[in-house]
């Protein structure tokens, strides 16, 4: 009996060292993921990577606008993120943000919180809307945005328009190319409707 409380700590230090090295290796495999797709990005769409850690990124042109892919693993004090960020070539009339229907939000519109209604009654309840101008983001949200985000609602998307930027993100790493294409393609799609709205 005593012989096994000698080993304890030696068990103990062992276990740990098996801790740390899957840690290790489980994020250097999802480094390695993130980079590919990032890389598979920027080559299709002829961009540039810029190598980093912890947040790796991609920058291209869609059309005339600057836009960056990053990518971001998390820490103990950050969530992970995927974020699509466009410079716009003027500022928008009214700040937008879009952002799945949460728990807390649902209880919130239950004691009276307001958001705007689109008119999809699925996107409206998968969807919260908030804008200062009401009829703007109507015409900035139409049916195609709606399928878009709708496509990634599992993703918990969150689209920000303020001033001159254009914010698209996911609380996660993304994992396949066509989750990159999804959400990618989501941030050209706005900035083709902000080009065609007054």
């Amino acid at each position: 009996m005593s012989d096994f409380f000698e080993l304890l700590p030696t068990v103990f230090l062992i276990l740990i060292a098996v801790f740390v090295i899957i840690t290790i290796v489980f994020v250097y495999r999802q480094f390695t993921t993130m980079k590919r797709l990032l890389e598979s990005q920027a080559l299709k769409r002829g961009g540039t990577m810029e190598r980093g850690y912890p947040r790796q990124q991609i920058k291209f042109q869609y059309h005339e606008y600057p836009m960056t892919v990053s990518a971001y693993q998390g820490s103990r004090y950050q969530p992970p993120e995927t974020k699509v960020h466009v410079e716009l070539h003027h500022p928008i009339s009214s700040l937008i943000s879009i952002s799945h229907e949460s728990i807390a939000s649902r209880i919130g519109k239950a004691f009276g919180g307001q958001d705007i209604q689109i008119g999809m009654d699925e996107f409206d309840n998968a969807f919260r809307v908030k804008a200062e101008d009401e009829n703007y983001v109507r015409t900035i949200v139409n049916l195609t945005l709606q399928n878009k985000l709708l496509e990634l609602e599992h993703e918990r998307p969150h689209v920000v328009l303020k001033g001159q930027t254009l914010d698209v993100s996911v609380p996660r790493v993304l994992k396949t190319d066509e989750q990159y294409d999804k959400l990618i393609d989501l941030a050209t799609s706005l900035v083709d409707q902000l080009q065609e709205s007054p």
